[in-house]
């Protein structure tokens, strides 16, 4: 019987930075955001709050599976990035939305590099 070694990956400072601003900022957005769910808001942007939150939530899940070298952490992030530009680009109708969005993105594809082949 031949025994799998298990080998630890390297998270280096950059992406383990990453990681934690991605992950306190996931805890900070959904607290705020159950917080606002709890007071009046206008009739029109009903649906705003609940989205918003559960984009917190997925964000707060999506840094903790990327630091247990998790694949699906790094696409539930690329999806909740996807439909908060959705909502942006809605609320706002500006295309500058769409860049500020895709700048954590682009960080993080830098950061990762040749350590994306450590996610199963």
């Amino acid at each position: 019987m031949s025994e799998k070694k298990k080998v630890q990956h390297q998270r280096g400072c950059g992406l383990t930075g990453f990681l934690i601003i991605v992950i306190v900022l996931g805890v900070g957005r959904s607290l705020l955001y159950f917080y606002m769910l709890k007071q009046d808001y206008e009739r029109d942007l009903v649906w705003v709050l609940p989205v918003l939150f559960i984009l917190s939530l997925a964000t707060l899940i999506s840094g903790f599976g990327m630091w247990n070298w998790k694949r699906w952490g790094l696409y539930l992030y690329a999806g909740a990035t996807l439909v908060s530009v959705a909502v942006g680009l809605i609320l706002t109708g500006a295309i500058f939305v769409v860049f500020f969005e895709f700048i954590p993105i682009a960080i993080l594809g830098s950061i990762l590099g040749k350590t994306s082949r450590y996610f199963d």
